[in-house]
C-alpha cells in the first residue's frame, strides 16, 4: 500500500487527500516532533463549499472553504439542516472610528420553535466583498429625498434619513405611538414640522422635466373635517390636503386641483401615495391599490425657496388632527410594484445608503441592536503557549460565552469556549452595630 504525508504541517489539497484516501492509500500527519498520525478517513460533507471532515486519531478538524479568501455569513435555517450562503449587505463598519459595525442579513428560512444559528466566516484582508443589498433586500427603490421616519420618540427634532439632511422642526406636535414604531401627533390646530426649503426638496420643474412621488402613512382623528398632510409652497409648488367631504385632493398650486373621487371615510391606518409624472397625470394609490388617475395638461410650478411642511399645507387653511407615521418625498415616479412592496413591507431609509429605500420585512417588536461582544486577535503568547486578556464584562444580567479559536499558518484550526454568568442582584447589606434605638453622643 502507498503512503504519503504531509511533511511539517504542509498542506496537500484536500481533493487530493480525498482521492488517495478513496483508493485505499495511506495518508498521515506528520507531527513536529516528527510522529505520524495516521488519517483514518475523509468524509465529503455535502455543501457547495467543499467542506471535509479528516478524522485522525487526536480529532484533527481540517476545513477548505473554496478559496479559502470570501469572507460571508452562513446559516443552518434552511429545512435540511446543512449549512448554506445567505446574502448580506454591510451597512456601515467603520471599528476605527466608532466601533459601529451595521450587517443586514437575509435568513432563507426559519423555523417555528427552534434555534437557527447564523455564522461570520472573516478576517481575511484579502477577501472580496460579497456584500450586495440587491440581494439582502426585498427591493431596492431609487430616488428618494426626504424621508422622515418620526421614529426618534423625543426631542423636537424628525430627522431625514434621505442622505439629504433636510431634518425637520417639530412645532407643537407630541409622540406617540405608530404603525411602526414612534410617529408623531397633531392637534389640527396649530402643529406642523418644518422640513425647511433645501434645493433637494424642490421636485418640480417649470419644464415638467421634475417628476414627483408623495407617500405617506397615517390615521386621522376625525372624518369629515379637511386635513392638510403636507405642503410646498404658496403661490407656486403643491400640496396634499383630505377634503371635508374625505376625498384625497393633490393641487399644483394655482395651476391645477386633482380632486379623486375615491374616498377615505375611518379613522384607520392607512398608507397614501401620490405619483405625479411626466405627463402632468396624478395617480393614486391606497393602501398598494391603484385608485385612479386623472390627466391634465399642464406642468405644475417650481416652488423654489418655499419651505416643506408637513401637518398642514402651507398657507394654514387646514391642519392634520391625528396621527402621522413616516412622509416620503421622491424625485421620480414609482411604479405600481414599487407601491405595493412598500404598503406590504417596511421601507427603511439609512443616510449611510443616500437616496435609496431598502424593502424589508417588519416584525412587531423590531429586534434591538444588542453587542455580540468584544474580539482580540491574538497573535503573539509565551513559550508555553499562554495569553492573558482582560475584558470588560457585559452590564446586562446572563450567561455570557467567550470562544476562543486558534488557527496556525498552515491552516489547523481549532477552538474551545466557556461561559460565565452576569448576576446584578443588588447585595443584601445587615447592620449589626449601633443597634435600633440606640444613642451616639457627639463630642
Amino acid at each position: 500500500m502507498e503512503t504519503n504525508h504531509l511533511n511539517n504541517f504542509s498542506l496537500l489539497p484536500i481533493t487530493q487527500a480525498y482521492k488517495e484516501i478513496s483508493s485505499n492509500k495511506s495518508l498521515y500527519f506528520l507531527t513536529q516532533d516528527n510522529k505520524l498520525i495516521k488519517i483514518k478517513s475523509i468524509t465529503k460533507i455535502p455543501y457547495s463549499g467543499k467542506i471535509y471532515d479528516v478524522d485522525v486519531a487526536n480529532d484533527i478538524i481540517l476545513v477548505k472553504r473554496e478559496d479559502s479568501k470570501e469572507a460571508y455569513w452562513s446559516g443552518n435555517s434552511n429545512p435540511s439542516g446543512k449549512e448554506e450562503k445567505i446574502p448580506y449587505w454591510i451597512e456601515q463598519c467603520n471599528l476605527t472610528a466608532s466601533d459601529n459595525a451595521t450587517f443586514w442579513i437575509k435568513v432563507p428560512f426559519l423555523q417555528n420553535n427552534t434555534n437557527t444559528t447564523v455564522y461570520l466566516y472573516y478576517g481575511n484582508p484579502e477577501a472580496s466583498s460579497a456584500s450586495d443589498a440587491n440581494s439582502t433586500f426585498i427591493r431596492v427603490i431609487d430616488g428618494v429625498v426626504g424621508s422622515w421616519h418620526f421614529d426618534e420618540g423625543s426631542g423636537t427634532t424628525a430627522y431625514d434619513t434621505s442622505g439629504n439632511d433636510n431634518d425637520g422642526t417639530i412645532n407643537g406636535a407630541t409622540w406617540t405611538t405608530g404603525k411602526f414604531g414612534s410617529a408623531l401627533n397633531f392637534d389640527g390646530t396649530d402643529d406642523y414640522v418644518d422640513c425647511g426649503n433645501d434645493e433637494s426638496l424642490e421636485v418640480f420643474s417649470d419644464d415638467g422635466t421634475k417628476l414627483l412621488t408623495i407617500e405617506v402613512t397615517f390615521r386621522r382623528a376625525q372624518t369629515g373635517v379637511s386635513h392638510g398632510i403636507a405642503g410646498k409652497g404658496t403661490s407656486s409648488g403643491w400640496k396634499l390636503v383630505i377634503s371635508s367631504d374625505d376625498r384625497v385632493c393633490f393641487t399644483t398650486i394655482l395651476v391645477h386641483d386633482y380632486y379623486f373621487n375615491t374616498k377615505i371615510e375611518d379613522t384607520n391606518w392607512h398608507h397614501l401615495v401620490i405619483v405625479y409624472d411626466s405627463n402632468y397625470d396624478t395617480s393614486l394609490y391606497v393602501d398598494g391599490q391603484f385608485k385612479e388617475k386623472i390627466e391634465y395638461d399642464t406642468v405644475g410650478k417650481s416652488a423654489s425657496g418655499e419651505t416643506l411642511v408637513i401637518g398642514k399645507e402651507q398657507r394654514d387653511d387646514y391642519h392634520f388632527n391625528g396621527v402621522i407615521d413616516g412622509v416620503r418625498i421622491y424625485n421620480r415616479a414609482l411604479t405600481a410594484d414599487e407601491i405595493s412592496d412598500l404598503y406590504n413591507n417596511y421601507g427603511y431609509t439609512t443616510e449611510n445608503y443616500p437616496g435609496k429605500v431598502l424593502v424589508r420585512k417588519y416584525a412587531s417588536p423590531e429586534p434591538t441592536i444588542a453587542s455580540i461582544g468584544e474580539e482580540q486577535l491574538l497573535t503573539k503568547t509565551d513559550s508555553y503557549g499562554n495569553y492573558s486578556y482582560t475584558f470588560k464584562a457585559p452590564l446586562e444580567a446572563g450567561t455570557y460565552t467567550i470562544k476562543v479559536n486558534l488557527t496556525n499558518p498552515n491552516g489547523i484550526y481549532g477552538e474551545n469556549e466557556t461561559t460565565f454568568v452576569v448576576d446584578d442582584t443588588p447585595p443584601s447589606v445587615t447592620i449589626d452595630s449601633p443597634k435600633t434605638g440606640a444613642y451616639i453622643p457627639s463630642k
